[in-house]
């Protein structure tokens, strides 16, 4: 039933094993998935989940025309002919989460971009965005999201060019009101990215290094490419980024360290790519025979060989790579190749394979 006592007649209860966290939180966030258990309320509100063949812990979800999805408590099944009452099941018209933006000396942040979504930690963590839910700050720094999923924690975040997103965890059974998010200017960094000779290459992905202690922030978020005449332009970077990354086509990537200069600074970086280098060869077996479908194993990069046994990659460094390459049935080879730029390094691999002899 609803909060005034209404019957739900026609409301889905699904319920999902524990194990299944990502597709529950997907349900939860709005997005459709297909439950192996699945039962519609009928005129008197009953419903009834049969067919559940295995016992343990399950994450049921009730979704009500015109309520948000509500996740309710664990329920846990011993034995296999256990049978769970779950009695009256309440569902609210949803979570309204609301508060105020501002930076750090209080002067409010308008404009600023919020977004939700569903956590999960049953077994290991889930996440994933609700469809909808977004906010825009307004002039003194309030911001609302209403219609929220309940029984759930939520991950509020928040973004706004020149300032570091924030984010906060609001628990399922947390106030979700009064809500302080304080910006702190991020690092803008911008320059070019060129070739030895002082060319400027356009496409190149720019993105920052952020420290594993905040791995919670994805760099993508934050990458650009460069323009034709190489610029770039990163702003808002969290102040936990070490280091700018930059990659190209055909080209070796490199990562400039960050000057130690305080969070919210400007940075100017003029980063030079060298031409990069492939691998490129065969591999046969000791006998000769070529090998197809042979793995060859760099660090970030991988390749299999063609039916002739020939093969090529891309060398990740400049300098000295290890290298393994391996095939069912035989001893995996390592070693190491030196890759020189702007040029092909020949390799011919010899697998010793006993069960071929």
């Amino acid at each position: 039933m609803d909060e005034a006592g209404s019957l739900l007649a026609g409301a889905v209860v699904e319920a999902y094993p524990a194990a299944q966290n990502l597709a529950v939180a997907q349900r939860l966030a709005g997005r459709p998935r297909s439950s192996p258990l699945r039962a519609v309320a009928n005129a008197s509100g009953i419903f009834e989940l049969a067919g559940i063949e295995e016992p343990g812990e399950l994450l049921v979800v009730v979704v009500a025309p015109g309520l948000a999805p509500a996740l309710l408590a664990p329920v846990e099944l011993f034995h296999e002919h256990d049978v769970a009452d779950l009695g009256v099941v309440t569902v609210a018209a949803g979570r309204t989460l609301s508060g105020r933006v501002r930076e750090s000396d209080g002067t409010p942040v308008a404009g600023a971009r919020a977004q939700v979504s569903v956590e999960l930690t049953a077994g290991s963590r889930a996440e994933s965005l609700i469809a909808g839910a977004r906010a825009e700050s307004a002039a003194e720094g309030e911001f609302e999201l209403t219609g929220l999923p309940t029984g759930v924690d939520l991950r509020l975040r928040a973004h706004k060019e020149g300032f570091e997103p924030v984010e906060e965890v609001v628990g399922a059974r947390e106030r979700g009101s009064g809500l302080d998010l304080v910006f702190a200017r991020g690092y803008r960094v911008r320059g070019t990215v060129t070739d030895p000779a002082g060319t400027p290459i356009e496409g190149a992905t720019v993105a920052p290094e952020i420290a594993p202690s905040d791995a919670s922030t994805p760099p993508a978020l934050f990458a650009e490419r460069t323009a034709a005449d190489g610029w770039f332009e990163l702003a808002s970077l969290p102040c936990a980024t070490r280091a700018v990354r930059v990659a190209a086509p055909g080209r070796f990537a490199h990562s400039e360290p960050l000057p130690a200069v305080p969070c919210g600074a400007e940075i100017e970086l003029h980063l030079v790519l060298e031409p990069g280098s492939r691998l490129a060869g065969s591999v046969r077996s000791e006998e000769g025979a070529p090998l197809a479908g042979a793995s060859v194993l760099l660090r970030g990069r991988s390749s299999r060989s063609r039916d002739d046994g020939s093969f090529e990659v891309d060398l990740p460094l400049p300098g000295p790579n290890p290298v393994r390459v391996q095939h069912p049935g035989c001893e995996p080879l390592e070693t190491v190749v030196v890759a020189v730029p702007g040029e092909v390094v020949p390799a011919a691999f010899a697998l010793r394979c006993p069960a071929s002899r």
